[in-house]
């Protein structure tokens, strides 16, 4: 394969993942994982690809392309799984409450679940910014919109608790 070959297939299967990933709450937290883990195989195949083309570069000393899109698409991927499993952790715990009656809600109970994914979206800021870097508008936009989807999921929840017949 040449090394334009391979930097179309890099290009071809970032401008797909932008499309296709789960960036949005359109699917489920298990079908959100499934398409991730079908990027990573591809983000191996690339990796290996580079490592293959790498010894035949160093017979000529030409030093390997950089390849931004794939380091882009790891970190996207890394940051997708950590929203999602939140998001998870977020559902599961809902189908707990949102089944109980209002007397029994444990109100403390939500609060902290919602305090502690709260705090974990700020961790994964902390962390990134210790690194050197910084959320695009794009993961910006992810982490308001599960926010958001945090606070109807508890809003919806509370609405059906105060419903109910006591």
């Amino acid at each position: 394969q040449s090394l334009t070959d391979f930097n179309t297939q890099v290009t071809t299967m970032r401008n797909d993942f932008m499309r296709n990933a789960p960036f949005e709450a359109n699917c489920t937290p298990q079908r959100a994982k499934q398409i991730m883990n079908e990027y990573k195989e591809q983000v191996g195949i690339i990796r290996k690809k580079e490592e293959d083309m790498k010894a035949g570069l160093d017979i000529f000393a030409i030093d390997p392309p950089e390849n931004k899109e794939t380091a882009a698409t790891v970190r996207n991927i890394e940051f997708l799984e950590m929203i999602w499993d939140m998001m998870d952790e977020w559902n599961a715990n809902m189908d707990g409450w949102k089944y109980g009656s209002f007397q029994t809600m444990d109100v403390d109970s939500i609060e902290k679940v919602a305090g502690d994914i709260l705090g974990n979206l700020a961790q994964l800021a902390v962390r990134r910014t210790r690194r050197g870097e910084r959320f695009s508008s794009f993961e910006l936009i992810q982490i308001q919109a599960m926010h958001l989807a945090l606070l109807d999921s508890l809003n919806l929840a509370i609405t059906a608790f105060l419903r109910e017949d006591v």
